[in-house]
């Protein structure tokens, strides 16, 4: 009678911390494990919801104990390897999140976001050979997923193989045909193949749809920069940078202001506003380095056109963005004369 009483409490508090985590209310899902745990300590799914609770809650390391002891009595358990592959992920330790979604896989090869997840970190690798061989079981699975068909543009531009990034693009579009970002994506495949009119297209019409873009204000910027168009490359470049939340598009639009003023032969505006924007990254607690931005359309007209201490200036500030150069170095070659 005493065990059948436990047994039923032990449902009650599991069932509960269940509906409390479906709900995202991880504080009393978290509570509520606990007195089931207490009552069965041996349960395999109570101790994922445990870890699942305390992963909503980024007590990561907690999570991963409680993950642990869930895969200790369910090695079956895909959906634990799963979060702790996410954690991994979310503390950049790649290998350790492929190994636990590699695992997850063995027992779950028909999970669509397994092979997603996995495919994303072999991009963050820059494995992008086996990242199109993860999305390519994805998309078998979901053909209509706009993040897989992104993510396959992406590694297929990565490989130099353009004019299949573009129908990968255009199967994203198609899937999310709301998301601007991915017509974004798009013009730049484009001019990466040369059809500059095309990409400059694409950014125009986004713009026309949403003029506060900042994808699309970064890369019409470039466009005209490149094209000759420097005063309205800057005040394109300096709109993306009023508007844009995110600091890797801000500190972008920055230096493609500085860029402009450069090219414009405005040395002592551009050599303001770079000692304004190395002030911004003196700031910040670690090096900062650009991830998804090509230098190399704007970088090819910069070296035609500058020569001498400005030339070496913009291209140290390249290197600098590419996080190649340190910032101690990039002041001594502003500051110097030759």
């Amino acid at each position: 009678m005493i065990e059948r009483k436990q047994k039923e409490n032990f449902r009650l508090w599991r069932d509960k911390a269940l509906d409390y985590l479906e709900a995202g209310e991880f504080e009393p899902a978290l509570r509520s494990i606990k007195f089931a745990l207490a009552l069965a300590p041996s349960d395999a799914e109570a101790w994922f919801v445990k870890g699942t609770s305390l992963s909503g809650l980024e007590r990561f390391a907690e999570a991963q104990e409680a993950l642990d002891r869930s895969l200790e009595l369910d090695p079956g358990n895909f959906y634990a390897e799963q979060i702790k592959g996410l954690i991994f992920s979310r503390w950049g330790r790649r290998r350790e999140a492929l190994s636990s979604f590699n695992r997850a896989l063995r027992h779950a090869r028909g999970n669509f976001d397994l092979w997603y997840l996995k495919s994303v970190e072999h991009i963050e690798l820059a494995e992008y050979h086996k990242a199109l061989a993860a999305l390519d079981h994805a998309l078998r699975l979901n053909a209509q997923d706009a993040d897989a068909w992104y993510y396959r543009a992406f590694a297929l531009s990565r490989l130099g193989r353009n004019r299949e990034a573009l129908s990968a693009y255009d199967r994203a579009i198609s899937a999310d045909p709301e998301n601007e970002d991915l017509v974004c994506y798009k013009g730049f495949a484009l001019a990466e193949l040369g059809r500059f009119a095309e990409a400059t297209a694409m950014f125009e019409r986004v713009l026309k749809k949403d003029p506060k873009h900042v994808l699309a204000l970064m890369n019409l910027s470039e466009r005209r920069l490149v094209e000759g168009e420097f005063a309205e490359g800057i005040a394109l470049a300096r709109k993306g940078m009023g508007m844009a939340e995110d600091e890797e598009f801000q500190i972008i639009c920055h230096y493609l202001v500085i860029a402009g003023l450069f090219l414009q032969k405005k040395e002592g505006r551009a050599a303001a506003e770079l000692k304004k924007l190395l002030a911004q990254l003196q700031s910040r607690p670690r090096r900062f380095a650009v991830t998804d931005w090509n230098f190399e359309p704007l970088e090819s007209a910069l070296k035609r056109q500058l020569k001498g201490r400005n030339g070496k200036i913009v291209r140290g500030l390249i290197e600098l963005l590419k996080g190649r150069m340190g910032l101690g170095n990039m002041k001594e070659l502003l500051e110097s004369r030759a």
